[in-house]
């Protein structure tokens, strides 16, 4: 029978994941004898830390056919790699579950004629392996404690996780293995799928690539004012763009340099800054490909996320030298434990306070 978290005592459930290495094994005694496998995960790209794990177990059975459904695919794929491209928006399910048995058939002559065909197919019903670093289940719990602007791609949002949450319970109780970054995450889909049995589930920690650590670079302090900095990605509401703004509405001596988003995320959170009455001290820079750039003026790195599971920005950020503040979601304490000069927090009052303390710290000092 499948226990819940509350059943594991004396740190069971962690010692039952077993560490990185079990995962290996594992892989290796399921994978054995099989000759087709389907495989969900988020990517399959070499320079992405799901990506490269899961290919190096691949290459290391060229007898058995991977269905891999994912959202990013390397072009350098080893031959037992059939792609299924998943998107977030499909149509005429039933038509992809006819056309993705006579892809399998043809997987045989596929590199002969210049690759894998790829297929778009959000109609997959069971998978053998999951590669999962996200709960819907938690993100959209949440999201109702969150005091964020109304605005229609938010709305979007929160429809597509709720039907996303449906799927995830669905394929993940039906999983023979489920693999995932940490150990929170883990107790997370067992607390909100309880059919999940925890023995199917295995943890392996992300990797970074050292290369895009972020480089340490000594600078002089450019203004009498504190500038925080803080990397916002592709959604607004889960890294907690509106929550740092009204922050900042708070600390007038503070300005905030915002990177990444969509232009209309980025409008709406301009619009949501005049509303507070911080325009003059909020500046938002849209998609950029090196975060560092614009933020290595930055005196406080500001990571403030509702729900984050495994950040690799903070991992990446976290050899800058800088001050860095991170919400007590995901993996920061994990990240930041032995480096210097970095705080947690988990209210926004107690963000204000970290900001204010290292103002008065650095006013006036060189860096």
């Amino acid at each position: 029978m499948p226990h819940r978290i509350s059943d594991s005592s004396n740190g069971q459930f962690r010692h039952e994941l077993g560490p990185n290495e079990r995962l290996v094994g594992d892989f290796d005694q399921y994978v054995s004898g099989l000759s087709t496998i389907q495989v969900v995960a988020m990517s399959t790209k070499r320079s992405n830390a799901i990506g490269s794990l899961l290919i190096s177990l691949i290459e290391c059975h060229p007898s058995t056919l991977f269905v891999v459904h994912s959202y990013e695919f390397d072009r350098d794929l080893p031959d037992n790699v059939v792609q299924v491209p998943l998107k977030r928006w499909g149509l005429s399910y039933s038509l992809r579950i006819i056309i993705l048995p006579l892809q399998l058939k043809m997987s045989s002559r596929w590199n002969a004629v210049g690759g894998p065909i790829r297929l778009s197919c959000d109609a997959i019903s069971h998978a053998e392996i999951h590669w999962v670093h996200f709960s819907h289940a938690t993100y959209l719990k949440r999201l109702r404690i969150t005091e964020t602007p109304r605005y229609f791609n938010a709305y979007i949002r929160r429809w597509r996780h709720r039907w996303l949450r449906r799927r995830e319970r669905k394929l993940l109780a039906a999983s023979d293995m489920i693999i995932v970054p940490t150990v929170r995450l883990a107790e997370e889909l067992v607390e909100s799928i309880p059919e999940i049995d925890p023995i199917c589930i295995r943890v392996r920690e992300n990797s970074s690539d050292e290369a895009r650590r972020w480089k340490r670079v000594a600078q002089t302090r450019r203004s009498s004012r504190t500038l925080v900095g803080m990397i916002a990605g592709g959604d607004y509401v889960r890294k907690g763009v509106f929550t740092a703004i009204r922050a900042i509405a708070q600390i007038p001596e503070v300005d905030l340099c915002i990177v990444g988003g969509s232009r209309r995320e980025a409008r709406v959170a301009q619009r949501y800054a005049e509303r507070c009455g911080v325009v003059s001290q909020v500046k938002i820079i849209e998609q950029v490909s090196d975060p560092q750039i614009p933020l290595q003026n930055a005196d406080i790195l500001l990571f403030p996320s509702h729900y984050e599971v495994a950040s690799l920005a903070i991992y990446e950020a976290s050899s800058s030298g800088k001050y860095i503040v991170a919400s007590d979601a995901g993996n920061a304490e994990e990240v930041l434990r032995s480096i210097p000069n970095t705080y947690l927090y988990d209210d926004m009052d107690s963000m204000i306070e970290i900001i204010r303390e290292i103002d008065r710290r650095t006013s006036g000092k060189l860096k």
